[in-house]
C-alpha cells in the first residue's frame, strides 16, 4: 500500500477550496493530497495515521480537518465493514458544481427560515454570520461556539446544547448557564485557550472532558498567564464607570483649587497683572541675594 501512496499523481486545489477562509492552510493541503490519491481508484483510502505521519501532525488534527472538509461539502466518506469488524474508509471528492448549487439553494431558503434554523444555515453559508450574531443572545453565541468546538474535537455533529456530551440533561445545562452568568473572565478567550490546551491530546474519549474542565476553570478563575481578558457584568461596569467619573470630577476640582491658590499667590505678590517678561525680571530681582559672589 505504501508503494501506491508514492505514485506521482498531481494534486489539485480548486479556487473554492483555496479561498475558503473557514479552512486552515493544512486542511487545504490535505484536500490536495486526497485529490492526488483518488487518481488511482477513484477514491482515497489513506488513513488518518498516514496523513498524520506525512505532515508530522496528530491523528486528531487530521480527523478534525477531514470532518471539516466533509461538513463544508468538499468530500464524502463511505465505510466498508470487513469480516474482522474493522472499517475501511473511502473518501470521495464531491462535485464542486453540485456543492455551489447546494449553497445557492440554501442561501435562497435563508429568508424563509425561522430563527430556529438560522444556526444550520450559518454553517452552510458563513456570509450570514453578522445577521445571525445580531439576533443571538450572549449565551446563544457561547453555545454556538461550544458546539463548533465539540464538532471539531469529537468529529460529531451537534447543533444545540442538549446534543453535546455532558450537557444533555437540564441539570447540567443549568449548571453551565450559572457558570456563564457568574463568570469572571471572557468566554471567547476561555474557549480559545481551553481548546489550545487539548489540541495535542490524542485520546478522543477524554479530550472533550478535558476541554470542558479547562473551560470551566478559565471562565471562573482565568489563566495563570493572565492572557484571558477580565469580564465585567453590567452592574460591575456601571460601578466602574461611576467610580471613574467620580475620580475625574475630583481631579478637575483639585486642579481648580490649585489654580485658585496660584492666582491668590500672584495677587499677594502683585504679579497677577504682569507680563511674562516682567514676572521673570521680578523673580530675578527677588532672589538676587541668593546669587553666588
Amino acid at each position: 500500500m505504501n508503494n501506491n501512496y508514492k505514485k506521482s499523481y498531481y494534486a489539485v486545489i480548486p479556487a473554492e477550496v483555496r479561498y475558503d477562509k473557514r479552512l486552515k492552510p493544512l486542511a487545504r493541503l490535505l484536500y490536495a493530497e486526497i485529490t492526488a490519491l483518488t487518481n488511482d481508484k477513484g477514491y482515497c483510502w489513506a488513513s488518518n495515521a498516514y496523513f498524520a505521519s506525512l505532515y508530522s501532525i496528530s491523528s486528531t488534527t487530521v480527523s478534525r480537518y477531514v470532518s471539516e472538509l466533509k461538513e463544508y461539502g468538499y468530500i464524502k466518506i463511505h465505510y466498508d465493514k470487513k469480516d474482522n469488524n474493522t472499517q475501511k474508509r473511502k473518501i470521495y471528492l464531491n462535485s464542486l458544481k453540485n456543492y455551489n448549487k447546494v449553497l445557492s439553494e440554501k442561501s435562497n431558503e435563508y429568508c424563509q427560515n425561522n430563527q430556529e434554523s438560522i444556526d444550520q444555515t450559518d454553517k452552510d453559508n458563513n456570509k450570514f454570520n453578522n445577521t445571525i450574531n445580531n439576533n443571538m443572545s450572549h449565551f446563544d453565541l457561547f453555545v454556538k461556539s461550544l458546539t463548533e468546538v465539540f464538532n471539531r474535537i469529537t468529529c460529531s455533529k451537534a447543533e444545540k446544547l442538549s446534543q453535546i456530551h455532558c450537557f444533555k440533561t437540564k441539570y447540567k445545562q443549568k449548571e453551565l448557564i450559572d457558570i456563564f452568568n457568574n463568570r469572571r473572565y471572557s468566554w471567547k478567550d476561555s474557549i480559545k485557550y481551553a481548546e489550545l490546551k487539548v489540541k495535542d491530546k490524542n485520546n478522543i474519549t477524554t479530550i472533550w472532558l478535558d476541554f470542558v474542565s479547562y473551560l470551566k476553570v478559565y471562565l471562573i478563575k482565568g489563566d495563570k498567564e493572565r492572557l484571558i481578558k477580565r469580564h465585567y457584568s453590567e452592574k460591575e461596569l456601571y460601578e466602574r464607570n461611576k467610580k471613574l467619573k467620580e475620580m475625574e470630577i475630583l481631579k478637575i476640582q483639585k486642579e481648580k483649587e490649585e489654580r485658585e491658590k496660584l492666582l491668590e499667590e500672584e495677587k499677594r505678590l502683585g504679579i497677577d497683572n504682569m507680563t511674562e517678561d516682567e514676572i521673570i525680571e521680578f523673580t530675578k530681582n527677588r532672589f538676587k541675594h541668593l546669587q553666588r559672589k
